[in-house]
């Protein structure tokens, strides 16, 4: 596979930027540790504080969007005094799936620019600086994904074909959509209930399959890991 590999810059967007956090469940894994998005980093930082300092600094305009469900009003309280986003409910969290969540802060806004990032995910500023000028997906370039998570099919193009379980080179958990892929992606939101007990990766496919393009983005500095276990919050806290 071809690799896309870029110096980070901070890239300059000529229309709105709307960024979307899922982080509405406890996770699968970590059930009775409470909100993922409250885990502490290092120095007392919590996960959500982290993720916001650097979407704020990379992306000072966007139009940022949490969807908590799970321990939201702690989640609120953290930092609502001092980062400048919205925040949207799903009361349903435990019975319905990501892209419910996803839906809910969709139908807030009308996104040019849309990125979604993944709530339980660690980052640097490197994973999202060259992410907003074409349709793409974060591709996990020093393989810090756990291996259970979704992979890319990718082709010589660098476009990404399909996405599933089993492949080895992984999701990054990052994707913005814009144009053609955008507007796909609003036409599957107009009915969100037939999507709501979906997986993002499910919607992703289908607008690949629908003529979608996606470009798969390696940058060799990103840091990036899915807190889902207490050994992968130990790395977190290492970084």
């Amino acid at each position: 596979m071809t690799k896309h590999i870029t110096t980070a810059k901070k890239t300059k967007i000529d229309s709105p930027l709307t960024i979307i956090v899922p982080a509405a469940t406890p996770g699968n894994r970590m059930k009775g540790k409470g909100a993922i998005s409250l885990f502490e980093l290092n120095h007392g930082t919590t996960l959500i504080e982290h993720q916001l300092r650097i979407l704020t600094k990379v992306y000072p305009h966007a139009d940022i969007i949490y969807c908590i469900g799970f321990d939201a009003v702690h989640i609120i309280k953290k930092v609502r005094k001092n980062f400048p986003i919205r925040f949207v409910i799903n009361e349903n969290y435990s019975i319905t799936n990501i892209m419910h969540s996803i839906a809910l802060a969709y139908m807030a806004t009308l996104p040019s620019n849309l990125l979604i990032i993944m709530g339980d995910l660690y980052f640097n500023t490197y994973a999202i600086n060259d992410m907003v000028d074409v349709s793409k997906m974060l591709v996990d370039t020093n393989s810090t994904i756990g291996k259970y998570e979704v992979g890319l099919v990718v082709d010589n193009h660098e476009h990404i074909t399909n996405m599933s379980y089993g492949v080895d080179q992984k999701w990054g958990q990052v994707v913005h959509l814009t144009g053609n892929e955008l507007a796909l992606f609003a036409a599957m939101m107009e009915n969100y209930i037939n999507h709501s007990y979906k997986f993002i990766h499910e919607c992703l496919n289908t607008i690949i399959k629908r003529g979608g393009v996606f470009i798969a983005y390696q940058q060799s500095k990103a840091k990036i890991i899915n807190i889902d276990t207490q050994e992968s919050l130990t790395k977190a806290k290492q970084l």
